[in-house]
């Protein structure tokens, strides 16, 4: 396998964006005596040439102070406000220093190798079927890269960031992205080394090798093979679980932690152990502090169950040689799914938990719901007025779980849903005699287009670290028939969604832009996989 891996990312430019503006917007605002004053300019990036603001006259006598932004499209590039001053008569003089603000990237990703072109057959006794173009399906270039902005159609194709190859599955290779954002760095993890890209450019980063720090405290180690799962970075230290995968029948996770300040690392004693029906580690952890306790949230797979999301407690003390010590204080706790059975369309769904991001005492949880079976695609309407039958194909949403409830519990959102984000609605069966019927309750179902800017398709990965905003890997598939197929004059649109989708948690909105990246996920044909 060791031929399908790229050199390690040394020295590369790693944020894109800011070259492809040609043009700030300047916004200055005078507070005078309780009024304010707004004025706006624009001027191109590679001008020389000044910009004059004219506001109203301000009468003598009055306190006043300026705001400046310097603005990228919506995003507050720089920022500036003078003293305030008593204004006198005539001219006035006020110094602004303008600075600028760290650019919090977003990160897009190509996770699979290819994704499938896909199309819709039937109708067999009311059903569809999910039919695969292999000749037209799309490469995808396993790479990733950071953007200052999203616009759309952005690829990460180009980019400087390596992913490492996982496996290859049924239908398609995966290569699977380990990170965390933090204090302004981009924790990246790379064929068992953490590679640190810090702001404001993001290139030229630090190596960590963390497995040989491990095994110089580990002795009996030293001749294993040992891998990195997962990295959460929290208030100065990487968090991460090491697997032993020397004897392979029971694999040993052991939970770490690394000061980036001391460079001292530090582990459980206890490890944990795995087997084939036992849950262990994936790629998405979260840590935190409340009270004494740490906080540990991992999301865990397993074949019996395929995602899990495990919150556990643990504490760092020292012994009496004043060496730190790491210590999981108790039995972790699986958390439910926010989703009951009968919220469901039919049986034939997986679900899963996709990536996890801690705000104050919050934990926001991205949720995924995929067809598992495309074989036999039910036609439902959403509407009986009209001919559009719209499969049920994949769907998903952001939940929260406050980290000081006891039960940690998912809570509701201002619409009483513990799912934002996540479409539902009531559909019509066609009878027989060209009558409908409609569903005893609106059930999750794949949003319709027109709500499309408001929903999920497959919320995937965290991709961002902001303060008010959950940024998500939207990742699924759509599609929709109008009219008969056995029929010349019939329509269908069928395509795969890959989107970037930013939550607002101020006000609960949610905004989506469409990217060319892979992300995660495809339709495939087969009895159970549906999409990956």
């Amino acid at each position: 396998m060791q031929n399908l891996l790229p050199p390690p990312p040394s020295s590369a430019r790693s944020i894109s964006g800011l070259e492809g503006v040609s043009q700030y917007k300047i916004k200055a605002v005078l507070t005078a005596d309780g009024s304010e004053y707004v004025e706006e300019a624009f001027i191109q990036k590679s001008s020389s040439s000044s910009v004059t603001i004219t506001f109203p006259a301000v009468r003598a006598g009055s306190r006043a102070k300026v705001i400046v932004q310097i603005l990228i499209g919506n995003y507050e590039y720089a920022r500036g406000e003078s003293d305030e001053i008593t204004v006198k008569e005539g001219s006035n003089f006020l110094i602004i220093k303008i600075g600028k603000n760290a650019i919090l990237p977003i990160l897009l990703y190509n996770q699979i190798n290819s994704e499938n072109v896909f199309s819709l057959d039937g109708p067999y006794s009311g059903s569809y079927t999910v039919t695969l173009d292999s000749d037209r399906s799309v490469s995808f270039t396993p790479k990733a890269k950071l953007f200052a902005f999203i616009n759309g159609g952005e690829s990460p194709a180009d980019g400087d960031l390596d992913i490492p190859y996982t496996q290859s599955g049924t239908y398609t290779t995966y290569y699977t992205p380990t990170y965390s954002f933090g204090d302004n760095c981009l924790y990246w993890l790379y064929q068992n080394k953490v590679y640190v890209y810090t702001a404001p450019d993001y290139n030229n980063p630090d190596e960590l090798d963390l497995i040989a720090k491990f095994k110089e405290i580990n002795a009996d180690l030293a001749s294993a093979t040992l891998t990195i799962k997962g990295l959460a970075y929290y208030d100065g230290n990487l968090y991460f679980f090491i697997n032993d995968s020397t004897y392979q029948a029971a694999i040993p996770y052991y939970f770490a932690a690394y000061n980036l300040e001391d460079q001292n690392l530090i582990f459980a004693s206890d490890n944990l152990q795995s087997d084939s029906t036992s849950k262990t580690p994936c790629d998405s952890l979260a840590v935190t502090k409340i009270g004494e306790h740490y906080i540990l949230c991992s999301i865990n797979v397993n074949y019996s169950s395929p995602i899990a999301l495990y919150i556990q407690k643990f504490t760092i003390t020292k012994n009496e040689n004043e060496v730190s010590i790491l210590n999981l204080a108790e039995t972790p706790s699986i958390i439910d799914f926010p989703v009951t059975s009968d919220e469901f369309y039919d049986n034939n769904y997986d679900k899963g938990f996709g990536g996890l991001q801690i705000l104050g005492n919050t934990l926001y949880v991205t949720c995924y719901f995929y067809r598992n079976s495309v074989n036999k695609v039910q036609a439902c309407f959403l509407n009986p007025n009209t001919d559009s039958i719209f499969p049920v194909l994949s769907a998903g949403g952001l939940g929260k779980i406050d980290l000081t409830s006891p039960n940690y519990e998912f809570g509701t959102w201002s619409n009483g849903e513990k799912l934002l984000g996540l479409y539902k609605n009531y559909y019509y069966l066609k009878n027989e005699d060209e009558t409908y019927t409609k569903s005893q309750n609106a059930v999750i179902m794949t949003p319709p287009e027109d709500k499309a800017s408001s929903y999920f398709y497959g919320a995937k990965r965290i991709i961002a670290k902001k303060q008010d905003e959950i940024v998500i890997a939207d990742d699924g598939a759509y599609a929709e028939i109008k009219g008969d197929l056995t029929k010349s004059d019939a329509i269908q649109k069928c395509v795969n969604k890959n989107r970037v989708v930013t939550v607002n948690l101020k006000n609960e909105s949610i905004s989506a832009v469409d990217v060319n990246a892979s992300f995660s996920s495809t339709l495939v044909t087969g009895t159970y996989y549906g999409i990956q």
